[in-house]
């Protein structure tokens, strides 16, 4: 499925496991959430972009096609890969990844994938044909978070020169039932943060006892800003609110769950001194008492929820048509 073409941004504000990416062509419903706004207690690819040094995809649950283009692009990297191979995914099912693994360590590529403990390494357990422990035979080395919070990252480094990142866990349904962005960066600035990230994993730093190293996350490729944050370690949410208190015409989300009433109130704050703003949410945890969509839906924000009958994945902020 030949690629559409479509326009980038100047500046890409990244939020691990949180990324942004462009605009996307959605299935939303029509407003009518069924509650009354007076009643609130107290609150406790389908399309695809490119250009010199990024890709963009997105999945689409109507046509399998680009979910097969996804998955043809991943396995084109890793065959493509050299030396080195750094995987950090949530989870994995996906047989036809696995083989091309399997491959490029026979070629001699060095490959090491840091999991969750319960979503990566468990649930391959209790799966009909296990992955992980034909890749461990074949000399992949495979590491848990070895913590109770979970590894949500979805990332790969090949070769130390190009990432794979987005919401797209690498699973069969998140590449044919739920709605989710890629985002492919041949950027080795960029490659050398997320090489810094997936060690600090390999080591067992992760959640609080990870470092943070923002100094260092900050770059600039072919004019364009790139700002990479981890969470916890980077205190995403502030540096989020930050950004959109900038705004100052437009801002655009698509959320697989909104919960941050910080970030909400930069959006509603945005929202009063003029600035657009529209928004996608998840259907699942939509309604709960938690989520800001009863918020926004009563100060009079068009917001919708998705009726994808699998899950609305994504998790991006566009703002002002420049910052991702």
């Amino acid at each position: 499925m030949p690629p559409k073409r479509r326009s980038f941004f100047r500046r890409f504000l990244w939020f691990l496991p949180l990324f942004g990416l462009l605009l996307f062509r959605f299935r939303a419903g029509d407003g009518r959430f069924g509650f009354r706004c007076d009643r609130w207690g107290e609150r406790g690819g389908e399309q695809a972009g490119e250009g010199r040094w990024w890709q963009v995809h997105f999945t689409d649950p109507e046509d399998e096609r680009a979910g097969e283009a996804i998955l043809s692009l991943l396995l084109d990297r890793i065959e493509g890969a050299q030396e080195t191979i750094d995987i950090a995914a949530f989870e994995f099912d996906l047989p036809r990844v696995a083989e091309a693994l399997i491959a490029a360590r026979r070629r001699g590529v060095t490959i090491r994938w840091v999991t969750d403990d319960v979503h990566g390494i468990l649930a391959d357990r209790q799966a009909p044909d296990p992955l992980f422990p034909r890749l461990q035979e074949a000399g992949v080395a495979i590491r848990d978070d070895g913590r109770a919070g979970l590894m949500h990252d979805k990332f790969l480094v090949f070769d130390g020169k190009a990432v794979w990142t987005g919401s797209l866990n690498l699973t069969r349904r998140g590449l044919f039932r739920n709605d989710n962005n890629v985002v492919l960066l041949d950027a080795k600035e960029v490659a050398e943060i997320f090489t810094r990230e997936f060690t600090e994993l390999w080591e067992g730093m992760s959640g609080p006892a990870s470092p943070s190293t923002l100094a260092l996350q900050r770059v600039v490729v072919e004019g364009s800003e790139v700002f990479v944050l981890f969470g916890p370690e980077d205190d995403v949410a502030a540096h989020l609110a930050a950004e959109i208190e900038t705004a100052a015409g437009t801002i655009r989300f698509m959320a697989f769950s909104f919960t941050h009433d910080g970030i909400g109130d930069a959006v509603l704050d945005r929202a009063k001194g003029g600035v657009a703003v529209r928004g996608i949410f998840e259907k699942r945890g939509a309604y709960s008492r938690y989520s800001e969509l009863r918020r926004f839906h009563c100060a009079g924000l068009p917001v919708r929820i998705d009726t994808n009958p699998g899950t609305f994945h994504h998790k991006v902020f566009l703002l002002d048509e420049g910052t991702v």
